[in-house]
């Protein structure tokens, strides 16, 4: 069983308008044949009578314009798509009626714009239901099937188009049988072929109406979902935040301590208190990093725009970062191999955020070297860019992971075998 869609008040009255746009081209079609068909088709017409049914024709499609512009301007009507298929049904109707007055007084079954009947059924099968579009063929084939009778009979006379048929045709049985027989299969086949079209295309825009409501509403609740883990977020990262906060300063103080304790500045301890103390303080340094990477992510989230930004050397930031980590990657036996210009480039960024890049990435480098291993940094000028380049012989990345790279809190499974102790938020 197929759902049918009710048409809103504007589908309605965009189908009344083209019905009566097409019913003004109608009336021209008619005043032109008038004047064409006895002028050089030689056939005489019946003028008066047709010019009359194309006043009649201009009359009541005058008073339908003025219905429809009514009904256009109405707010408040109760079942619109009711009214309105009772007033395209009127108007088909009364068409059908005109036609076949046409037909009647410019030759009967001799006319071949008989067929004509057909354009009405698709028309009718496209604005109607299929029951609406099968009522209207029956009323075309009672209209038909009245006409034929009543001049066959001799009840109306038949006015025979001379010069374009024979007029003994009319008066074989035969013939009116046969022409009776096709105009009716012909009309009802096509009201039958276009109302089954109709009604899939119908059917079809009902699924997409319904496929594009599905997605509006699967959208929206993606829009909700989506600002709800926004808020979510965002609470993580106060929360994050507040608790770095709250960890750096104890952690720092308890560094200190040991610290002190490890100088010597508090009485003497044995070596294996020392060693105790110092895997302790080693810990404690650890946590201090991870808070403060906590700290730079919490900062990067809040602060997403509005970092202020201004003409920087890029080699005096990078110098400075290379002189906090060659000492590191002295501890740990990894060379850094240094390949700056002369002339030290200019680029418009915030200093805080370009020396935790470049520290980042050197850091890394020097992290995941081992001993005798090799740090490469290069920064050039490339036109408009600064260009810069950090290489290392260190374990690298399995390209399965490299897309994965900069998910927060991730580590490639190597980093871990290599290095237990790690945040993921390097990079």
């Amino acid at each position: 069983m197929v759902k049918m869609q009710i048409p809103t008040k504007a589908e309605l009255y965009e189908r009344i308008n083209w019905l009566i746009k097409l019913r003004c081209l109608a009336i021209l079609g008619v005043l032109g044949t008038l004047y064409v068909t006895p002028r050089f088709l030689k056939i005489p017409l019946l003028q008066f009578p047709l010019l009359l049914i194309a006043v009649a024709i201009g009359f009541y499609n005058l008073c339908f314009f003025i219905y429809a512009r009514r009904f256009q301007r109405q707010d408040d009507l109760h079942a619109p798509h009711q009214k309105a298929n009772i007033f395209i049904h009127v108007q088909i109707s009364l068409d059908l009626l005109a036609l076949i007055l046409i037909i009647h007084f410019s030759g009967g079954v001799e006319n071949p714009f008989l067929f004509y009947f057909i354009f009405h059924m698709i028309i009718a099968s496209t604005l109607l239901s299929r029951r609406g579009a099968f009522i209207q063929a029956g009323f075309a084939v009672f209209l038909f099937g009245t006409m034929a009778g009543l001049e066959y009979t001799g009840f109306l006379p038949h006015i025979h188009l001379a010069g374009f048929v024979k007029e003994e045709l009319f008066d074989q049985k035969k013939y009116l049988l046969g022409i009776a027989f096709v105009f009716t299969t012909t009309v009802l086949l096509s009201t039958y072929m276009a109302s089954s079209i109709a009604v899939h295309l119908r059917r079809r825009r009902l699924q997409l109406v319904e496929a594009t409501h599905s997605l509006e509403e699967r959208s929206r609740e993606l829009r909700e979902a989506y600002t709800r883990l926004k808020e979510l977020d965002e609470e993580k990262s106060r929360f994050m935040l507040t608790t770095a906060h709250e960890l750096r300063s104890p952690l720092a103080t308890i560094q200190s301590c040991l610290k002190v304790v490890l100088d010597g500045y508090t009485s003497a301890v044995e070596k294996r208190q020392r060693q105790m103390i110092a895997r302790a303080e080693q810990r404690i340094k650890t946590l201090i990093s991870l808070v403060n990477d906590l700290l730079s992510l919490a900062h990067i989230k809040e602060v997403k725009t509005g970092l202020k930004v201004e003409p920087l050397p890029v080699l005096d930031i990078f110098r400075k970062v290379l002189e906090n980590e060659s000492a590191r990657a002295e501890s740990r036996g990894v060379r850094l191999s240094v390949e700056l210009p002369e002339v030290s480039p200019i680029l418009v960024s915030n200093r805080e955020a370009m020396e935790q890049l470049f520290t980042n990435l050197i850091g890394n480098a020097v992290k995941y070297s081992s001993s005798e291993g090799v740090v490469s940094v290069k920064i050039w000028e490339d036109d408009d860019w600064v260009r810069g380049e950090i290489s290392d012989t260190g374990i690298g990345i399995p390209p399965e992971e490299v897309s994965r790279v900069f998910d927060e809190f991730y580590r490639a499974e190597n980093a871990k075998k290599y290095q237990r102790e790690g945040t993921g938020l390097g990079l």
